[in-house]
């Protein structure tokens, strides 16, 4: 964090207006995977909020989160994260995210609030790796991704507390004990818009995941409680500018069985070229009065492999050097054999003592090699450590990025 930027919080003017409410525009939040690259794309993003004068957006993945703001120049983007959704003034897992425009760039500070003695919540530095934070900023909106540490990451079936905010640049959001309130939401991977009364859906994936190079199946299972539920046609599709990564299908409604029940399935092919990330899959369900119904899955396109780490989520603090062992699992999401190799770099002072360089083999269709490995972490150490997992299989690179708190 630039010097010039931690006097500017320090000397920030507090605005003593109280926060009013924020109140989403769903509370349910769709696994989805933007790009970061300073254009708040509707195609892309779901809004969370809009007060008029500022639009503000959130979206997930499995370990990662992501908001968006479009607000005039001059403003910076600041989230509120109640990660436990246990109230902003309780606990210590209240943290404070802000992006400024900087001359060089987005700028980003955080802070966390302790708030475990309820008479007196303090601000404190936040241990906050800089690889776990990515921020671009273009004209009126600004984006950022944040991966938290591996105790805190989000998964589907979350409750998180957040609030994004505009606040002019060099302005405060206020003092620790000032309450600051935040919405609860849901992170999910299936939404319902327009469901008719007495209707459910559910969606039957072998696999949420699908490598670029496979063919991608789904089965929707409908049913419904009244005959007064009916529809007349069915169109499937990725939604936004992903949509020509995978087939358009549609047709008439296929009609409902005897006890009810309904099967829609769908079929593609995935685009060689497509970029990895969670995308969503619609169905549109026209009913004769022209209302549509529409269901939303979360479905990611994915690398031909995803690399699991096997290790403690933290370390505590120790006077003398940690070994930490464990394993990284290699999982397939293709059809073929796979062999690859796998490389396990940690921070400059720890050393891998086993599975620096490892070969591994994935056998069967969607199978899994499991990679042990050791490392040493040396006495007195406290922070977050970044450990990066590397696998060359053929010509393609697969890296990801794994944060080990030690002591915090």
């Amino acid at each position: 964090m630039p010097a010039n930027w931690v006097a500017l919080m320090a000397m920030a003017v507090q605005d003593p207006r109280p926060l009013g409410a924020f109140v989403p525009v769903h509370p349910v939040r769709i696994a989805l995977t933007p790009r970061i690259d300073g254009r708040v794309d509707p195609s892309e993003w779901d809004l969370l909020y809009d007060n008029g004068s500022a639009q503000t957006y959130m979206q997930w993945e499995p370990d990662k989160l992501f908001f968006g703001l479009c607000a005039p120049d001059g403003s910076d983007l600041v989230v509120s994260l109640d990660v436990q959704g246990d109230g902003w003034l309780v606990g210590d897992d209240n943290l404070e995210l802000r992006v400024r425009r900087g001359s060089a760039g987005p700028e980003v500070s955080y802070r966390s609030l302790d708030a475990t003695d309820p008479a007196g919540p303090v601000w404190l530095p936040a241990d906050v790796p800089a690889e776990s934070v990515r921020a671009a900023v273009g004209a009126g909106c600004i984006e950022l991704a944040f991966q938290p540490r591996r105790d805190l990451a989000p998964k589907a079936g979350d409750r998180i507390g957040v609030r994004i905010d505009a606040i002019p640049t060099g302005n405060d959001m206020g003092a620790a004990y000032l309450p600051r309130p935040v919405a609860i939401v849901r992170l999910e991977t299936e939404a319902g818009i327009g469901l008719p009364p007495g209707f459910s859906w559910k969606p039957n994936l072998a696999s949420r995941s699908v490598a670029r190079e496979d063919d991608f199946k789904a089965r929707f299972l409908l049913s419904r409680d009244s005959e007064d539920v009916v529809f007349e046609k069915v169109t499937a599709s990725l939604e936004g500018d992903n949509a020509g990564v995978m087939s358009v299908t549609e047709g008439p409604f296929p009609g409902w069985g005897r006890n009810n029940g309904a099967v829609y399935d769908y079929a593609s092919p995935v685009r060689k070229d497509s970029e990895p990330g969670y995308r969503v899959l619609r169905l549109e369900l026209a009913r004769p009065g022209g209302e549509v119904t529409v269901l939303r899955t979360s479905i990611r396109v994915a690398q031909l492999v995803d690399l699991e780490p096997d290790m403690p989520k933290v370390l505590p603090f120790s006077d003398g050097a940690q070994v930490v062992r464990g394993k990284i699992v290699v999982r397939s999401n293709g059809r073929n054999r796979i062999d690859g190799v796998l490389r396990i770099q940690g921070p400059e002072t720890w050393t891998v003592t086993k599975g620096q360089e490892s070969k591994y083999t994935i056998y069967h269709s969607r199978g899994v090699a499991k990679v042990p490995f050791e490392i040493v972490v040396p006495r007195g150490e406290l922070g977050t450590g970044r450990i990066v997992l590397t696998t060359q299989i053929g010509d393609r690179t697969i890296e990801q990025e794994v944060f080990l708190p030690v002591g915090v």
